[in-house]
């Protein structure tokens, strides 16, 4: 593998946790051959995760864009954007002054802070790699605006790193250098956190009972009032039988406040709510699982790689792990309660990946 020793070469550019989670194993990867790395954050989350931080070898964030909290409305978010973008210009220009052409900004999935450093490697002449490349829905509003950022991170890259081969077929006609990576780098990050696997503080309020996890946060599902009443009238259902660890979002308790369905849903038996999980013990706790149901896209991702049983609350997903395989997709409450009933059919063995997908990004950045 090829060796060496830099000074600030590569720049991570992250806005959320996720992306944080699924680049932690190419910060080892690249630490562990001596390659120096700053992160900048867009502030579009505010990143608190020791463990991840811990993970990555780091400690600390290098460069905080906007630390200003966004107006969760789509107005807000294109304000902020456009803030965000104005101040990075000149929080950045001294910084890479002198490295065009010499340095790489490594961006991750589909948020807006994807577009936005891809945007900017591109304005100061950077290489921009782009991981989790070539993900599509096929639908510009279905999830909204994640695809839109996809597409349009499409065209900035100049390295496309993408999970699988489907994924290097949606880049066709894209410029730039489109790799298989066989799988998401999530696998890696999945891997590290199953070695530290200590049992989580939420295990002790589960205290031994089956369980299964519920996680609703998607802006387009907690719209659906619909959809929001009957998930949480299946879940009063099931929790005659098995205890519910539902995992809840700010946004999610705003939904289930205002339409006045907090109560009825914490005041079944067997509910135990909890708010999101850091990361290992996430990880922990849904190995111990019975199964999720979810709309997460890292979600999808990590029960693949474990096998475990999952149903993701969506109409259409960008990715392809585990569809038909141990997961079923949909929000038909009918589907969902035949999964429910039959759960135990989508059970799967672990996979565990030949050669590791951050060691293919690495080793592709440190070529010449």
């Amino acid at each position: 593998m090829t060796q060496r020793s830099t000074v600030n070469e590569f720049y991570f550019f992250l806005g959320t946790v996720a992306e944080f989670i699924k680049l932690t194993p190419v910060m080892r990867a690249l630490r562990e051959r001596g390659c120096a790395f700053k992160i900048i954050a867009s502030g579009q989350n505010r990143i608190v995760a020791p463990d991840l931080f811990d993970l990555a070898g780091i400690d600390r964030i290098d460069i905080v864009l906007n630390e200003r909290p966004i107006k969760k409305s789509p107005l807000g978010l294109i304000v902020w954007f456009a803030e965000t973008l104005v101040k990075s210009i000149f929080a950045l220009r001294s910084e890479f002054d002198g490295k065009r052409r010499g340095a790489t900004v490594i961006v991750h999935g589909d948020t807006v802070s994807t577009v936005m450093g891809a945007f900017i490697g591109r304005l100061f002449a950077l290489r921009v790699a782009h991981v989790e490349a070539g993900l599509r829905s096929g639908n510009f509003f279905q999830p909204f605006p994640e695809e839109i950022d996809r597409y349009l991170t499409g065209f900035l890259a100049d390295v496309h790193f993408c999970p699988y081969a489907l994924a290097v077929e949606n880049l066709a006609g894209r410029r730039g250098i489109k790799i298989d990576t066989g799988y998401n780098t999530n696998i890696d990050s999945l891997a590290l956190a199953l070695e530290y696997d200590e049992v989580p503080a939420v295990a002790t309020a589960i205290n031994g009972a089956k369980f299964f996890i519920f996680i609703m946060h998607r802006q387009e599902n907690l719209l659906n009032l619909d959809l929001v009443r009957s998930t949480v009238a299946l879940i009063r259902e099931q929790t005659k039988e098995l205890t519910c660890l539902f995992v809840m979002h700010e946004l999610t308790r705003t939904v289930l406040e205002t339409n006045n369905l907090l109560e009825t849903l914490t005041s079944a038996p067997n509910v135990i709510v909890t708010d999101r999980l850091p990361y290992l013990e996430f990880i922990a706790i849904l190995r111990r699982s019975e199964f999720i149901v979810t709309d997460g896209g890292g979600n999808q991702q990590e029960t693949y790689y474990l096998g475990k049983p999952c149903f993701i609350l969506r109409r259409v997903t960008e990715g392809i792990e585990g569809i038909g395989h141990n997961m079923t997709l949909g929000i038909d409450p009918a589907a969902l309660r035949s999964f429910v009933r039959d759960y135990r059919q989508y059970e799967r063995s672990m996979i565990v990946p030949a050669t590791r997908p951050s060691e293919i990004i690495v080793d592709a950045l440190l070529a010449e």
